[in-house]
This record gives C-alpha cells, structure tokens and sequence, in this order.
C-alpha cells in the first residue's frame, strides 16, 4: 500500500483521538499539524505515562515561518505532567530542531534468503488470523521488555496502519 498520512498515523489521527489533534488553521485552511498520542508504558509492575507526538506537518507554503516552534512549544506545555515524551518520525533532523534525542535506529527490513531454518513471513497486522493475533498479543505482553500498555482497542487500530508490515518469524 502506498503510504498515506491518514493511514500511517491512524492511531494519532483517529476520531478517538481528535481531541490531542493539534492544527493551525490560517483562512479555513489547516496549515500544521501535530498529533499527540497519550499512552502507558510499563515493565514489570511499574507504569509510566507516556506522550508520542507524530503526524508533524507544516503546509509548504507556510514553512520557515516558526509555525512548528510556537505549535510546539504550546503543545509541550499541555502534556508537562508526562514522564516522558517520544516523537514519532524518521525525520531525524527534527529531533534536534525540538531538542529530542534519537533512541533507536530506523531499520528497514528486507525479506532475503537466509542460511538459518526459520521462515519469515510477510503480513499486514490487518490480515492476521484469530491464532496469529492471539499468538503476537501474547508475545508483546509476555516480554520482560519495556513495552507501550495495549488494549484491545489499541490492537484495532494497528490493523488500520495497512502500510506497515509485519515479519512473522517461524
């Protein structure tokens, strides 16, 4: 599928989640945006809120303006009480410009021929079975990882991201 803003940040861009959907708008036209996605990340019995913001746009002919900065700027001081905050691109020069540090690396999986004797398959979370989605919910919240807290509804909304994939190693 090809990539698309509505598709790619579903969970961010939801009606659920409209009310943490943050927009200037300039002559009827929404000219940015920034989606704040508040979520639970926990590892053993600790919880920690945490706040993702993602779906950062600014309309080209409004940019080098210091639209983002002041949106920014304003939206941070909303979500202040949060333990810890995330930004959701690849965008990497835009960690720096908010003063962000990158925590992983982006990787781009690609399926190849491999000497070891698992299979990887390539699916959409949309097009999991019952058994395969049971099996990879069980999976995420069997790891001693720390992991974003998922509820069911959360699992509906990564099947709407239909432009991702998923390796379901056998």
């Amino acid at each position: 599928n090809k990539h698309s803003f509505l598709i790619d940040f579903y969970p961010l861009l939801a009606k659920s989640n409209h009310k943490n959907c943050h927009i200037i708008i300039h002559e009827n036209e929404v000219i940015a945006h920034i989606g704040v996605l508040r979520r639970v990340i926990e590892n053993s019995n600790l919880q920690h809120s945490i706040t993702m913001y993602g779906g950062i746009a600014v309309s080209p002919n409004y940019r080098g303006m210091g639209l983002f900065k002041k949106l920014n700027s304003s939206i941070s001081s909303l979500y202040n009480k949060t333990a810890i905050h995330m930004l959701w691109s690849d965008k990497l020069d835009l960690y720096k410009k908010i003063n962000f540090s990158t925590a992983i690396d982006l990787f781009e999986y690609k399926q190849e021929k491999s000497p070891h004797p698992y299979v990887a398959l390539q699916k959409k979370i949309c097009d999991l079975n019952s058994e395969e989605t049971s099996q990879l919910k069980m999976l995420y919240r069997s790891s001693s990882e720390i992991r974003i807290h998922r509820t069911d509804k959360d699992w509906e909304d990564l099947k709407e991201i239909t432009s991702a994939d998923l390796y379901l190693i056998y």
